[in-house]
Protein backbone atom coordinates (compact mmCIF):
# COMPACT_ATOMS: atom_id res chain seq x y z
CA UNK A 1 0.00 0.00 0.00
CA UNK A 2 1.49 3.33 -1.09
CA UNK A 3 0.36 6.88 -0.20
CA UNK A 4 0.24 9.89 -2.48
CA UNK A 5 0.62 13.36 -0.98
CA UNK A 6 -1.93 15.89 -2.28
CA UNK A 7 -3.41 19.16 -1.24
CA UNK A 8 -5.86 17.50 1.09
CA UNK A 9 -3.25 15.32 2.69
CA UNK A 10 -2.02 11.80 1.95
CA UNK A 11 -4.42 9.72 -0.14
CA UNK A 12 -4.05 5.94 -0.08
CA UNK A 13 -3.47 4.48 -3.51
CA UNK A 14 -3.30 0.82 -4.41
CA UNK A 15 -0.55 -0.26 -6.72
CA UNK A 16 0.34 -3.65 -8.08
CA UNK A 17 3.26 -5.66 -6.79
CA UNK A 18 6.54 -5.00 -8.54
CA UNK A 19 7.09 -8.73 -9.03
CA UNK A 20 3.94 -9.17 -11.12
CA UNK A 21 5.73 -8.40 -14.38
CA UNK A 22 8.50 -10.84 -13.47
CA UNK A 23 5.97 -13.61 -12.74
CA UNK A 24 4.23 -13.06 -16.03
CA UNK A 25 7.56 -13.28 -17.85
CA UNK A 26 8.45 -16.53 -16.09
CA UNK A 27 5.10 -18.12 -16.89
CA UNK A 28 5.36 -17.01 -20.53
CA UNK A 29 8.85 -18.51 -20.84
CA UNK A 30 7.63 -21.74 -19.22
CA UNK A 31 4.77 -22.09 -21.74
CA UNK A 32 7.18 -21.37 -24.58
CA UNK A 33 9.58 -24.10 -23.45
CA UNK A 34 6.72 -26.59 -23.14
CA UNK A 35 5.51 -25.84 -26.65
CA UNK A 36 9.05 -26.32 -27.91
CA UNK A 37 9.44 -29.68 -26.20
CA UNK A 38 5.99 -31.00 -27.23
CA UNK A 39 6.01 -29.78 -30.83
CA UNK A 40 5.33 -32.27 -33.61
CA UNK A 41 8.48 -33.57 -35.24
CA UNK A 42 9.80 -36.54 -37.18
CA UNK A 43 11.71 -38.73 -34.80
CA UNK A 44 14.64 -40.79 -36.04
CA UNK A 45 15.36 -44.19 -34.60
CA UNK A 46 16.39 -43.72 -30.97
CA UNK A 47 19.30 -45.57 -29.38
CA UNK A 48 18.53 -44.48 -25.82
CA UNK A 49 15.24 -44.53 -23.95
CA UNK A 50 13.66 -41.23 -23.05
CA UNK A 51 13.27 -42.12 -19.34
CA UNK A 52 16.94 -41.87 -18.54
CA UNK A 53 18.72 -42.50 -15.27
CA UNK A 54 19.89 -39.39 -13.46
CA UNK A 55 20.36 -38.16 -9.91
CA UNK A 56 17.59 -36.23 -8.16
CA UNK A 57 18.40 -33.55 -5.61
CA UNK A 58 15.81 -32.32 -3.12
CA UNK A 59 16.02 -28.91 -1.50
CA UNK A 60 13.97 -27.53 1.39
CA UNK A 61 13.07 -23.88 1.01
CA UNK A 62 12.92 -21.63 4.04
CA UNK A 63 10.39 -19.14 2.66
CA UNK A 64 8.03 -21.29 0.60
CA UNK A 65 6.39 -24.53 1.73
CA UNK A 66 4.13 -26.85 -0.23
CA UNK A 67 0.97 -28.64 0.95
CA UNK A 68 -0.78 -31.57 -0.70
CA UNK A 69 -4.21 -30.35 0.50
CA UNK A 70 -4.24 -26.79 -0.76
CA UNK A 71 -8.06 -26.57 -0.76
CA UNK A 72 -8.29 -26.52 3.03
CA UNK A 73 -8.25 -22.73 2.98
CA UNK A 74 -11.53 -22.60 1.05
CA UNK A 75 -13.22 -24.94 3.56
CA UNK A 76 -11.92 -22.90 6.50
CA UNK A 77 -13.41 -19.79 4.90
CA UNK A 78 -16.76 -21.59 4.49
CA UNK A 79 -16.73 -22.69 8.16
CA UNK A 80 -16.04 -19.14 9.29
CA UNK A 81 -18.72 -17.52 7.10
CA UNK A 82 -21.40 -20.00 8.22
CA UNK A 83 -20.41 -19.91 11.88
CA UNK A 84 -20.28 -23.69 11.95
CA UNK A 85 -17.63 -23.96 14.68
CA UNK A 86 -19.56 -21.65 17.03
CA UNK A 87 -22.77 -23.61 16.42
CA UNK A 88 -21.07 -26.92 17.25
CA UNK A 89 -19.57 -25.57 20.47
CA UNK A 90 -22.89 -24.03 21.48
CA UNK A 91 -25.17 -27.05 20.90
CA UNK A 92 -22.99 -30.16 21.11
CA UNK A 93 -21.82 -30.85 24.67
CA UNK A 94 -19.58 -33.90 25.03
CA UNK A 95 -16.63 -32.50 27.00
CA UNK A 96 -16.89 -31.17 30.55
CA UNK A 97 -13.58 -29.34 30.30
CA UNK A 98 -11.62 -28.19 27.27
CA UNK A 99 -8.05 -29.34 27.82
CA UNK A 100 -7.18 -28.04 25.29
CA UNK A 101 -9.65 -29.03 22.53
CA UNK A 102 -13.27 -27.97 22.00
CA UNK A 103 -15.95 -30.10 20.36
CA UNK A 104 -15.56 -28.15 17.12
CA UNK A 105 -11.80 -28.83 17.13
CA UNK A 106 -12.42 -32.56 17.15
CA UNK A 107 -15.18 -32.47 14.51
CA UNK A 108 -13.19 -30.23 12.13
CA UNK A 109 -10.04 -32.27 12.75
CA UNK A 110 -11.77 -35.43 11.52
CA UNK A 111 -13.34 -33.55 8.59
CA UNK A 112 -10.06 -32.00 7.44
CA UNK A 113 -8.37 -35.39 7.76
CA UNK A 114 -10.80 -36.82 5.18
CA UNK A 115 -10.37 -33.78 2.92
CA UNK A 116 -6.60 -34.23 3.12
CA UNK A 117 -6.85 -37.81 1.86
CA UNK A 118 -7.10 -39.66 5.17
CA UNK A 119 -9.16 -42.84 5.41
CA UNK A 120 -8.88 -43.80 9.08
CA UNK A 121 -7.91 -42.37 12.45
CA UNK A 122 -4.31 -43.50 12.08
CA UNK A 123 -3.87 -41.05 9.19
CA UNK A 124 -4.11 -38.24 11.73
CA UNK A 125 -0.60 -39.11 12.87
CA UNK A 126 0.74 -38.29 9.42
CA UNK A 127 -0.83 -34.83 9.16
CA UNK A 128 -0.26 -33.80 12.79
CA UNK A 129 3.49 -34.10 12.22
CA UNK A 130 3.32 -31.89 9.11
CA UNK A 131 4.30 -28.34 10.09
CA UNK A 132 2.84 -26.85 6.93
CA UNK A 133 -0.50 -28.57 7.60
CA UNK A 134 -0.63 -27.19 11.14
CA UNK A 135 0.26 -23.69 9.95
CA UNK A 136 -2.46 -23.79 7.29
CA UNK A 137 -5.04 -24.56 9.99
CA UNK A 138 -3.66 -21.92 12.32
CA UNK A 139 -3.42 -24.50 15.11
CA UNK A 140 -0.56 -25.20 17.45
CA UNK A 141 -1.48 -28.88 17.53
CA UNK A 142 -4.31 -31.21 16.56
CA UNK A 143 -5.67 -34.32 18.35
CA UNK A 144 -3.80 -37.57 17.81
CA UNK A 145 -5.57 -40.81 16.81
CA UNK A 146 -6.01 -41.96 20.43
CA UNK A 147 -7.60 -38.69 21.54
CA UNK A 148 -9.83 -38.59 18.46
CA UNK A 149 -11.01 -42.15 19.13
CA UNK A 150 -11.86 -41.28 22.73
CA UNK A 151 -13.95 -38.35 21.48
CA UNK A 152 -15.87 -40.56 19.03
CA UNK A 153 -16.71 -43.07 21.75
CA UNK A 154 -18.51 -40.32 23.67
CA UNK A 155 -21.21 -40.15 20.98
CA UNK A 156 -24.58 -41.83 21.37
CA UNK A 157 -27.63 -41.70 19.09
CA UNK A 158 -28.98 -38.35 20.45
CA UNK A 159 -25.58 -36.65 20.09
CA UNK A 160 -25.20 -37.92 16.52
CA UNK A 161 -28.66 -36.61 15.68
CA UNK A 162 -27.76 -33.24 17.25
CA UNK A 163 -24.62 -32.95 15.14
CA UNK A 164 -26.54 -33.82 11.97
CA UNK A 165 -29.12 -31.18 12.86
CA UNK A 166 -26.43 -28.52 13.30
CA UNK A 167 -24.90 -29.31 9.92
CA UNK A 168 -28.30 -29.36 8.20
CA UNK A 169 -29.18 -25.95 9.64
CA UNK A 170 -26.06 -24.53 8.04
CA UNK A 171 -26.79 -26.50 4.87
CA UNK A 172 -30.11 -24.67 4.55
CA UNK A 173 -28.24 -21.35 4.63
CA UNK A 174 -26.08 -22.51 1.73
CA UNK A 175 -29.13 -23.65 -0.26
CA UNK A 176 -30.88 -20.34 0.25
CA UNK A 177 -27.92 -18.51 -1.30
CA UNK A 178 -28.17 -20.50 -4.53
CA UNK A 179 -29.86 -19.23 -7.72
CA UNK A 180 -33.62 -19.57 -8.11
CA UNK A 181 -33.23 -22.46 -10.55
CA UNK A 182 -31.56 -24.53 -7.83
CA UNK A 183 -34.66 -24.29 -5.62
CA UNK A 184 -37.05 -25.40 -8.36
CA UNK A 185 -36.96 -29.14 -7.68
CA UNK A 186 -35.45 -31.24 -4.89
CA UNK A 187 -34.96 -35.00 -5.26
CA UNK A 188 -34.65 -36.80 -1.93
CA UNK A 189 -33.23 -40.29 -2.26
CA UNK A 190 -33.24 -43.03 0.37
CA UNK A 191 -31.33 -46.26 0.15
CA UNK A 192 -29.62 -48.80 2.34
CA UNK A 193 -26.23 -50.36 1.71
CA UNK A 194 -24.49 -53.30 3.31
CA UNK A 195 -21.15 -52.46 4.91
CA UNK A 196 -19.03 -55.45 5.86
CA UNK A 197 -16.54 -55.32 8.70
CA UNK A 198 -13.50 -57.39 9.60
CA UNK A 199 -14.36 -57.27 13.30
CA UNK A 200 -16.03 -60.17 15.07
CA UNK A 201 -17.38 -58.56 18.25
CA UNK A 202 -18.28 -55.03 17.22
CA UNK A 203 -21.31 -53.54 18.91
CA UNK A 204 -24.47 -53.62 16.80
CA UNK A 205 -23.15 -55.75 13.95
CA UNK A 206 -25.14 -58.68 12.63
CA UNK A 207 -25.32 -61.21 9.83
CA UNK A 208 -26.81 -59.98 6.54
CA UNK A 209 -28.93 -61.96 4.11
CA UNK A 210 -25.88 -62.85 1.99
CA UNK A 211 -23.80 -64.10 4.91
CA UNK A 212 -21.66 -60.98 5.50
CA UNK A 213 -21.16 -59.68 9.04
CA UNK A 214 -21.50 -55.92 9.33
CA UNK A 215 -24.00 -53.08 9.24
CA UNK A 216 -26.85 -51.87 7.02
CA UNK A 217 -26.91 -48.05 7.29
CA UNK A 218 -29.77 -45.99 5.89
CA UNK A 219 -28.63 -43.01 3.81
CA UNK A 220 -31.09 -40.19 3.01
CA UNK A 221 -29.51 -37.71 0.61
CA UNK A 222 -30.29 -34.84 -1.75
CA UNK A 223 -29.70 -36.36 -5.17
CA UNK A 224 -29.28 -32.92 -6.81
CA UNK A 225 -25.96 -32.34 -5.05
CA UNK A 226 -25.31 -35.84 -3.60
CA UNK A 227 -25.32 -34.41 -0.06
CA UNK A 228 -26.06 -36.91 2.71
CA UNK A 229 -28.78 -35.38 4.89
CA UNK A 230 -29.22 -38.22 7.38
CA UNK A 231 -27.21 -41.38 8.01
CA UNK A 232 -28.63 -43.98 10.39
CA UNK A 233 -26.53 -46.99 11.31
CA UNK A 234 -28.35 -50.31 11.71
CA UNK A 235 -27.39 -53.98 12.03
CA UNK A 236 -26.95 -55.83 8.75
CA UNK A 237 -29.99 -58.01 9.44
CA UNK A 238 -32.43 -55.10 9.40
CA UNK A 239 -34.58 -54.47 6.28
CA UNK A 240 -34.03 -51.39 4.11
CA UNK A 241 -37.36 -49.73 4.92
CA UNK A 242 -36.90 -49.72 8.70
CA UNK A 243 -37.00 -46.16 10.02
CA UNK A 244 -36.99 -44.62 6.54
CA UNK A 245 -40.38 -42.88 6.77
CA UNK A 246 -39.45 -40.62 9.69
CA UNK A 247 -36.20 -39.48 8.12
CA UNK A 248 -37.85 -38.86 4.76
CA UNK A 249 -40.34 -36.59 6.51
CA UNK A 250 -37.49 -34.71 8.18
CA UNK A 251 -35.66 -34.35 4.87
CA UNK A 252 -38.81 -32.98 3.23
CA UNK A 253 -39.24 -30.45 6.04
CA UNK A 254 -35.63 -29.41 5.56
CA UNK A 255 -36.17 -28.81 1.84
CA UNK A 256 -39.35 -26.84 2.48
CA UNK A 257 -37.46 -24.68 4.97
CA UNK A 258 -34.85 -23.94 2.31
CA UNK A 259 -37.56 -22.88 -0.16
CA UNK A 260 -37.71 -25.74 -2.66
CA UNK A 261 -40.88 -25.47 -4.72
CA UNK A 262 -41.16 -29.16 -5.72
CA UNK A 263 -39.96 -32.19 -3.81
CA UNK A 264 -39.52 -35.72 -5.17
CA UNK A 265 -38.84 -38.88 -3.21
CA UNK A 266 -36.85 -41.63 -4.87
CA UNK A 267 -36.24 -45.13 -3.62
CA UNK A 268 -36.25 -48.77 -4.67
CA UNK A 269 -39.10 -51.23 -4.67
CA UNK A 270 -38.95 -54.73 -3.26
CA UNK A 271 -38.07 -55.91 -6.78
CA UNK A 272 -35.06 -53.61 -7.02
CA UNK A 273 -36.40 -51.12 -9.59
CA UNK A 274 -36.28 -47.39 -8.97
CA UNK A 275 -39.52 -45.48 -8.43
CA UNK A 276 -40.03 -41.77 -7.92
CA UNK A 277 -43.02 -39.82 -6.64
CA UNK A 278 -43.68 -36.08 -6.86
CA UNK A 279 -45.17 -34.26 -3.91
CA UNK A 280 -45.32 -30.65 -2.80
CA UNK A 281 -47.35 -31.18 0.39
CA UNK A 282 -47.73 -33.97 2.95
CA UNK A 283 -50.08 -36.71 1.64
CA UNK A 284 -53.48 -37.22 3.32
CA UNK A 285 -53.69 -39.93 6.00
CA UNK A 286 -55.55 -42.35 3.72
CA UNK A 287 -52.75 -42.22 1.12
CA UNK A 288 -49.96 -42.84 3.58
CA UNK A 289 -47.39 -44.95 1.78
CA UNK A 290 -45.11 -47.47 3.37
CA UNK A 291 -41.76 -48.78 2.04
CA UNK A 292 -41.34 -52.29 0.78
CA UNK A 293 -42.29 -55.04 3.19
CA UNK A 294 -43.77 -52.79 5.89
CA UNK A 295 -46.73 -54.29 7.68
CA UNK A 296 -46.11 -57.76 6.21
CA UNK A 297 -43.38 -60.28 5.89
CA UNK A 298 -40.04 -59.09 4.61
CA UNK A 299 -39.42 -59.33 0.89
CA UNK A 300 -43.10 -59.70 -0.04
CA UNK A 301 -44.57 -57.58 -2.78
CA UNK A 302 -48.02 -56.05 -2.53
CA UNK A 303 -50.42 -54.61 -5.00
CA UNK A 304 -50.70 -50.93 -5.95
CA UNK A 305 -53.19 -49.04 -8.05
CA UNK A 306 -52.54 -48.35 -11.70
CA UNK A 307 -53.90 -45.71 -14.00
CA UNK A 308 -57.60 -45.77 -14.75
CA UNK A 309 -58.34 -48.44 -17.32
CA UNK A 310 -62.00 -47.96 -18.10
CA UNK A 311 -64.12 -50.68 -16.51
CA UNK A 312 -61.24 -52.99 -15.57
CA UNK A 313 -60.44 -52.30 -11.90
CA UNK A 314 -58.10 -55.30 -11.67
CA UNK A 315 -55.41 -53.79 -13.89
CA UNK A 316 -52.91 -53.07 -11.11
CA UNK A 317 -49.16 -53.16 -10.72
CA UNK A 318 -47.34 -55.03 -7.96
CA UNK A 319 -45.60 -52.41 -5.84
CA UNK A 320 -44.94 -51.89 -2.15
CA UNK A 321 -47.85 -50.02 -0.54
CA UNK A 322 -49.58 -51.10 2.64
CA UNK A 323 -52.95 -49.28 2.40
CA UNK A 324 -53.97 -47.66 -0.87
CA UNK A 325 -56.85 -45.73 -2.42
CA UNK A 326 -58.21 -46.75 -5.80
CA UNK A 327 -60.90 -45.09 -7.93
CA UNK A 328 -63.55 -47.60 -8.89
CA UNK A 329 -65.34 -46.45 -12.06
CA UNK A 330 -69.09 -46.79 -12.27
CA UNK A 331 -72.28 -45.10 -11.13
CA UNK A 332 -72.67 -43.79 -7.63
CA UNK A 333 -75.41 -42.30 -5.55
CA UNK A 334 -76.03 -38.58 -5.74
CA UNK A 335 -75.80 -36.85 -2.36
CA UNK A 336 -79.08 -36.69 -0.50
CA UNK A 337 -81.24 -38.21 -3.28
CA UNK A 338 -80.45 -41.92 -3.36
CA UNK A 339 -80.40 -41.95 -7.16
CA UNK A 340 -77.41 -42.57 -9.45
CA UNK A 341 -75.49 -39.38 -10.16
CA UNK A 342 -73.86 -38.60 -13.47
CA UNK A 343 -70.10 -38.35 -13.83
CA UNK A 344 -69.24 -39.48 -10.32
CA UNK A 345 -67.47 -42.59 -9.14
CA UNK A 346 -66.81 -44.37 -5.87
CA UNK A 347 -63.47 -44.72 -4.14
CA UNK A 348 -62.53 -48.10 -2.73
CA UNK A 349 -60.09 -48.70 0.13
CA UNK A 350 -58.22 -51.96 -0.37
CA UNK A 351 -55.49 -53.66 1.64
CA UNK A 352 -53.15 -56.12 -0.08
CA UNK A 353 -52.82 -59.42 1.75
CA UNK A 354 -50.44 -62.35 1.34
CA UNK A 355 -51.65 -65.82 2.19
CA UNK A 356 -49.26 -68.58 3.32
CA UNK A 357 -49.41 -70.16 -0.11
CA UNK A 358 -48.06 -67.00 -1.71
CA UNK A 359 -51.36 -66.02 -3.39
CA UNK A 360 -52.08 -62.29 -3.25
CA UNK A 361 -55.68 -61.20 -2.62
CA UNK A 362 -57.31 -57.84 -1.84
CA UNK A 363 -59.75 -57.30 1.00
CA UNK A 364 -62.29 -54.52 0.67
CA UNK A 365 -62.22 -52.23 3.69
CA UNK A 366 -65.01 -49.88 2.64
CA UNK A 367 -66.23 -47.51 -0.04
CA UNK A 368 -66.47 -43.73 0.07
CA UNK A 369 -67.69 -41.21 -2.45
CA UNK A 370 -65.34 -39.17 -4.59
CA UNK A 371 -66.01 -36.31 -6.94
CA UNK A 372 -64.74 -36.49 -10.56
CA UNK A 373 -62.39 -33.58 -9.86
CA UNK A 374 -60.55 -35.67 -7.28
CA UNK A 375 -60.30 -38.79 -9.44
CA UNK A 376 -57.47 -37.62 -11.67
CA UNK A 377 -55.62 -35.98 -8.79
CA UNK A 378 -55.75 -39.13 -6.67
CA UNK A 379 -54.67 -41.36 -9.56
CA UNK A 380 -51.70 -39.12 -10.33
CA UNK A 381 -50.60 -39.23 -6.74
CA UNK A 382 -50.95 -42.99 -6.56
CA UNK A 383 -48.99 -43.48 -9.79
CA UNK A 384 -46.14 -41.46 -8.32
CA UNK A 385 -46.17 -42.67 -4.73
CA UNK A 386 -42.89 -43.20 -2.91
CA UNK A 387 -41.55 -46.72 -2.75
CA UNK A 388 -38.53 -47.36 -0.58
CA UNK A 389 -36.70 -50.63 -1.06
Amino acid sequence: MLARIGRDGPTPRREGFLVKAKLRRRLRNCRRRLRQRLRKRRWPEQRRRLFRDHNVHYEVGDKARGLHAGGLGAFQLLVRQLGLANAIDGELHLLKRHLPYFESDHVLNLTFNVLAGGQCLQDLERVRTDETYLNSLGAQRIPDPTTAGDFLRRFSAPEIDTLQGIINDKRVQVWQRQPAAFLEHAIIEADGTLVGTTGECRQGMDLSYNGVWGYHPLVVSLANTQEPLFIVNRPASRPSYEGAAAYLDRAAALCRQAGFRNISFRGRTARGSRRRGLTSAPPPPTTRTRPAGAGGRRGSSTASPSRRTGSNPRATRHVAVSVIRRIVPGPSVAPGRGAPGGGRGSEELVRPLVRPGGRRVRRRLGTIRASPQKDEKINKRLDGCLLGG
